[in-house]
């Protein structure tokens, strides 16, 4: 099988994603069946040395459906600079051939000449009473013939349909959206080095950690109250004024 040399080509591309997109359900599926063949059978040796090579599979699948996301949007750019390059190019191809045409009917000394030039550049053919005419007259007559030509011509290279690109534009989110979800669940199932956690929990958890230790750097003080001075025992006891309290007379009953 060769491979087309339309690695660059964001059509290419966008066709490579939507296949990968649309079948890894299949492996995300065995994947899934081969954990499911474990915990129904924990002793088999033989399908738990496949799990692990799925397993470790599965941690390249993640990293892989991760960068379709960029790839995919790289390719929508791509497709819509494309549709608008070939756009202003057919414009460009139209507005000089008439411009050519119009300096021949400026310039051409004679009816014959004109006629001639015409013919070489694929413009309106001229009659026996176009040759007739005078060529002043015919002059102004072609020029208004050739504005209206560029006019319909130019109608007929339309820009880019809105409703084509919002439909690009959807696709584009959709391969993008379900690359994240494959991903996610690849790094669910695969395996972090010697470990028994999943790659995906490793990452939440460094995750986890790192808006910590950013939260706890970021954080802004509160502002602190002044402390009160501290006294011992001995300049407490000495400080303190002794109070006089009165004592209440008790009346006794008569």
């Amino acid at each position: 099988m060769v491979l087309p040399l339309s690695l660059l080509a964001p059509g290419w591309q966008h066709q490579q994603i939507a296949t990968l997109v649309n079948n890894g359900v299949i492996a995300l599926l065995s994947l899934v069946l081969m954990a499911v063949a474990h915990a129904l059978d924990p002793r088999n040796s033989g399908v738990k040395l496949l799990l692990g090579r799925f397993r470790r599979w599965a941690a390249a699948a993640a990293l892989g459906y991760l960068l379709l996301v960029p790839l995919a949007i790289y390719s929508l750019g791509g497709q819509i600079e494309i549709e608008q390059r070939q756009v202003l190019r057919q414009r460009e191809q139209v507005s000089r051939r008439y411009d050519a045409m119009g300096d021949l009917i400026a310039r051409a000394p004679t009816v014959e000449a004109l006629r001639l030039g015409l013919i070489q550049m694929d413009g309106p053919v001229l009659g026996a009473a176009d040759l007739a005419e005078p060529l002043p007259a015919l002059r102004r007559r072609l020029r208004v013939l050739l504005k209206q030509g560029r006019s319909q011509v130019l109608e007929q290279v339309k820009p880019v349909d809105p409703a084509r690109r919002m439909l690009m534009v959807r696709e584009t989110v959709r391969l993008a959206v379900s690359s994240l979800v494959f991903a996610a669940a690849f790094a669910a199932g695969a395996s972090h080095g010697e470990s028994s956690g999943s790659l995906l929990g490793v990452v939440l958890r460094r995750a986890a950690a790192i808006g910590y230790r950013f939260r706890a750097a970021t954080a802004k003080p509160s502002p602190s109250t002044p402390d009160k001075p501290v006294l011992d025992d001995a300049t407490s006891s000495a400080g303190k004024v002794p109070v006089r309290t009165r004592r209440r007379r008790r009346v006794r009953p008569s």
